[in-house]
């Protein structure tokens, strides 16, 4: 920004010129309207189909620029888009242009504030407005027909001078006038100039000609307008509906209609951003430029020896100085170390700072004195330091090449603020991989002694837990290495186990009736517990007793008498096989209470009620005698084993028919007549008292069963039962 030039004289009674559109309005901001010519239209219905009414003619409707003709442009607005000759959108003001247009540069053009995308196409937003990319169509914002100026007429003649007075006599009377000289010729016409982009360099508030002389507002670059006044034209920002919600600065408000942010009523002939009030801001109109806008009591040391004691030109009174006894306007300070100095010659503003980059090497013998470069690599100063095509300030190794950016540990955020970036590319453990000594975050670098073997991975370091997976976790060289509560930890109801050689713990002993049916050692990876020996044993190993587990027909668990005169005489078991190889076994006496009787109603039935998936076969033996050993397998060997829907049955229900299998006794004895003692015709049968023992396990593969074998921690439902199944 130029340096502000001061005013002395401040004229703050003139009123600012309303900008507000009035119809019949003659002058506004002190510029002559025109005279118009009489229009071809004045609405759409005045034209063909097909075109519209625009700037008092009717105009094609377009795309883009390419759709109008030579030295046409197609200029959009809230009415659509039309080919407007560049000739007829000449404007002193906004109100001159078509609904939704903007006056900028004595030129009608669309506003673009959310940039290119509200432009036609072939054309691009510049300053906040749309200007075409072919020549052609449009000549761009620059100047146009910048001709020399004609040359002056000649002077006047002088006039004569007066005669001398004569011996005694009196003065002669004066001279008539020279005859007026002749008119100078004309000068010659300037070349034309030549169209192009005006440089702007007015600030807010600063003298202008035309709009492509004022800077851009702000860091986002709002745009700005050279518009009269008072007694000189000023860049002044635009706001309004188009630029949405924008903040206009200092004094300056936003006038809406005109679309322009204005100084106030009371000093509208003055334009002067002056935040504090004390007359210095921004802007020609100001005693000067005032730097500390916040504080009346800082404005310039220019003509105040007593504010600042560094030579008059950077405004800045001491208390604000990075450097307070150099003139610094700009108070650049590149290794940000000005907040913190305390009179240090290599601390505060570039100015007065020896070593601005603060890597120790005075600026006069740095290679790069604005890049921190103890080594002095001839790469740092193009900001690439590893040559890795990535910019050192946005690089998580910054003299290490490392394209990729690999961060096992994540620990380098380039959105963080550059004083975080900046301390972790400065920590040896924090950033790339290529440069991270602790890529993996474990707390143990690949330069300790001894050493992580593996950084990119943090379970795997000297000191963490040595478990058994053919993996050295702890770095000593050497896997599996530790004591087995270590390599394989204590699980429930686990006796022994070990660690194999393929690196899996095993169980080996579970406690007494206990299981390992899953081969899961740890619940890693399981919604549900199975670590260890998850199967406990069922209620009848538990009342057998350790010693007498019912797990042999010896130790078969004694259900007691079935007897057939009570009314479904039912036994209704749960159980579960806890082991691969467990088998259970029950005992039970079927008792034949009315052998004698003519109903008779013995009648053995085992079966399961619940199966799951099959995963459990029964086997039953009948013996006469008490023992428990040995008696009659009463399946023959093919279907010895009973599954699914199957049961066994034996019964002397006194069925009459001879084809049904299973009846049991079927030669009953008839009484004879001479046996008054009981009916005559009486049919009796033998007493089929006897002694059952049920077999449950899983069943042998060499059981010829098509179905896999299942081994699982599932409970069957077994029904035992003597009486007719009604």
């Amino acid at each position: 920004m130029r340096r502000a030039r001061t005013r002395v004289r401040r004229r703050l009674a003139a009123a600012w010129l309303g900008l507000a559109v009035a119809a019949g309005c003659g002058q506004i901001l002190g510029i002559e309207e025109g005279a118009s010519e009489r229009a071809e239209c004045e609405a759409d219905a005045d034209c063909v189909p097909g075109r519209q009414c625009v700037l008092g003619s009717c105009r094609d409707r377009c795309d883009g620029d390419s759709d109008c003709s030579a030295d046409v442009r197609c200029l959009a607005g809230d009415f659509g888009a039309v080919c407007v000759p560049h000739t007829a959108t000449t404007c002193e003001r906004d109100r001159d242009c078509p609904s939704g247009t903007v006056c900028y540069n004595a030129a009608c053009r669309t506003p673009c504030p959310d940039g290119e995308g509200d432009c036609a196409d072939g054309q691009d937003c510049e300053y906040g407005v749309c200007v075409g990319s072919d020549p052609t169509h449009d000549p761009g914002l620059g100047t146009a027909d910048g001709g020399g100026e004609g040359g002056s007429s000649g002077s006047a003649g002088s006039s004569g001078s007066a005669g001398s007075a004569g011996s005694g006599g009196q003065a002669g009377s004066i001279a008539s006038a020279g005859t007026a000289g002749t008119a100078g010729a004309a000068g010659t016409a300037g070349t034309a100039g030549a169209s192009g982009a005006i440089t702007a360099t007015a600030a807010i508030c600063e003298a202008c000609n035309v709009d492509a002389d004022c800077l851009d507002y702000g860091d986002d670059g709002h745009p700005s307008r050279c518009i009269e006044v008072g007694d000189g034209r000023r860049c002044l920002p635009q706001c309004g509906p188009v630029f949405r919600a924008f903040a206009c600065p200092g004094q300056l408000t936003c006038d809406e209609s005109a679309g322009l942010c204005l100084p106030p009523a009371e000093s509208s002939s003055t334009c002067c951003v002056d935040t504090d009030g004390d007359g210095y801001g921004l802007g020609d109109d100001c005693y000067g430029l005032d730097v500390d806008d916040q504080n009346a009591g800082c404005t310039s040391n220019t003509g105040n020896t007593d504010i600042a004691t560094d030579p008059p030109g950077d405004y800045f009174c001491d208390e604000n100085d990075n450097c307070p006894t150099v003139a610094n306007p700009t108070q650049s300070d590149h290794d940000g170390d000005a907040e913190d100095c305390t009179g240090e010659p290599n601390c505060g503003g570039d100015a007065c700072d020896n070593d601005d980059d603060n890597d120790t090497i005075l600026d006069d013998e740095d290679n790069c004195p604005f890049v921190a470069n103890e080594d002095q690599d001839p790469g740092a100063c193009s900001g690439d330091r590893d040559s890795d095509g990535i910019r050192d300030e946005e690089d998580n190794c910054p003299t290490i090449p490392n394209q990729g950016q690999d961060d096992f540990d994540d620990d380098w955020d380039l959105g963080a603020s550059e004083t975080v970036r900046t301390a972790c590319q400065a920590d040896p453990n924090c950033g790339g991989d290529a440069c991270d000594d602790d890529a993996d975050g474990d707390g143990v670098t690949k330069f300790e002694q001894p050493p992580d073997c593996d950084d990119l991975n943090p379970d795997r370091h000297p000191g963490a837990a040595e478990i058994c997976n053919l993996i050295d976790d702890d770095c000593t060289g050497t896997h599996d290495d530790a004591d087995i509560d270590e390599l394989c930890p204590p699980q429930p109801n686990v006796v022994s186990r070990e660690c194999t050689t393929s690196g899996v713990c095993v169980v080996t002993e579970c406690d007494g009736g206990y299981g390992d049916l899953d081969g899961q050692y740890d619940d890693s990876g399981d919604e549900e517990p199975t670590a260890g020996c998850e199967c406990a044993p069922d209620q009848y190993d538990d009342l057998a007793g350790e010693a007498t587990r019912n797990d042999t027909p010896e130790t078969a668990y004694d259900l007691g008498e079935e007897h057939d005169d009570i009314a479904d005489d039912t036994k209704l078991l749960i159980g579960r096989l806890s082991t691969a190889d467990d088998v259970d076994y029950y005992f039970v006496r079927a008792v034949d209470d009315n052998w004698q009787s003519p109903t008779e109603r013995f009648h053995i039935d085992v079966r399961f009620t619940s199966n799951p998936n099959d995963e459990f076969v029964l086997q039953v033996w009948r013996n006469l005698a008490s023992g428990r050993s040995g008696g009659e397998q009463l399946c023959s060997d093919a279907d010895a084993v009973i599954t699914g829907d199957d049961y066994y049955s034996w019964r002397t229900d006194f069925s009459s028919d001879a084809t049904d299998a299973g009846r049991g006794e079927d030669g009953c004895t008839t009484v004879p007549e001479s046996d008054v003692s009981r009916p005559p015709g009486l049919q009796t049968c033998s007493d089929n008292t006897a002694y059952f023992i049920v077999e449950v396990r899983r069943p042998l593969p060499s059981e010829g069963h098509s179905r896999s074998v299942l081994v699982t921690c599932n409970d069957y439902q077994l029904r035992i039962q003597n009486g007719p199944d009604d």
